[in-house]
């Protein structure tokens, strides 16, 4: 079967482009909500003449999600590999999961077999993860505190770093196909009990936060836009120098760096 994916570009001063992406296959109102986000941002943006914007904004709606090796991100992402090295693209930004509730997993009344889930009163967990970039992860988390939410996490991966380029391969979600192709990335993700269960509805959204985070996301791009692409980047032009010398040498076929393909190509999803 066929499915769509859908890009639109925002012209800016540069023809460098921040990518803000997200998937738009899911189950219920947690699992596909980045594209919501992104229309506001674009509508938004949309308002200020093209000299307002110093840098291109292109939106990558995203499809076969769990089919990443074949197409959707990691398709996109190794498309944006190669756009990185003609210098059009900066970074990207990976939205998903957004304005969780948080359920709990309690034992069932009256001794009933199994478990339910009951929200907790709170907001799930927040997780960012940031390339090791010190002025993206000092924009990222400045931008959080800014916003004064709370209950964040922020990482550089949610794996271990292992003996390979690039040092994680995982983001905890949609934010992997692009670190794993080198692109300068700032992912947010949450992993609430019902992500996967279509029972739930819009009771299990916080629209308030939504709506937080929405505006939260959406300043952090002004700032980040004036930046130049080579402070954004960090060690990832490290990591992408040291690929081009392993993938150029007999290491490549240890696996010792993603080098030709989709990531899963090489490393595994």
């Amino acid at each position: 079967a066929s499915s769509r994916s859908l890009f639109a570009t925002l012209p800016g001063v540069s023809k460098e482009r921040i990518v803000i992406a997200s998937h738009t296959d899911g189950t219920n109102v947690h699992e596909d909500n980045g594209a919501l986000v992104m229309l506001e941002m674009a509508r938004y943006f949309a308002q200020f003449p093209k000299e307002c914007l110093p840098k291109t904004l292109e939106f990558g709606f995203t499809t076969a999600h769990f089919y990443l090796a074949q197409a959707g991100s990691f398709s996109y992402a190794e498309q944006l590999d190669s756009d990185y090295e003609d210098g059009t693209v900066a970074m990207a930004l990976v939205l998903e999961h957004l304005g969780t509730r948080q359920y709990n997993a309690i034992p069932r009344a009256n001794s009933k077999p199994g478990r339910e889930m009951v929200l907790s009163g709170k907001n799930e967990t927040m997780s960012l993860f940031v390339n090791d970039s010190p002025l993206l992860i000092a924009t990222t988390l400045s931008t959080v505190v800014e916003h004064d939410l709370r209950g964040f996490i922020a990482l550089r991966g949610a794996d271990l770093p292992g003996a390979h380029v690039p040092l994680h391969y995982s983001f905890g979600g949609e934010g992997s196909p692009y670190n794993s192709h080198l692109i300068p990335t700032v992912a947010y993700i949450t992993a609430p009990w019902p992500l996967y269960n279509p029972a739930f509805g819009l009771e299990a959204l916080n629209q308030e936060l939504l709506y937080r985070q929405t505006l939260m996301f959406t300043d952090f791009l002004h700032v980040i836009s004036p930046i130049s692409r080579y402070l954004l980047a960090g060690n990832v032009q490290t990591e992408r120098q040291a690929r081009a010398v392993l993938c150029a040498s007999p290491a490549a076929a240890q696996g010792l760096a993603i080098c030709e393909g989709t990531p899963a190509d090489s490393a595994g999803d």
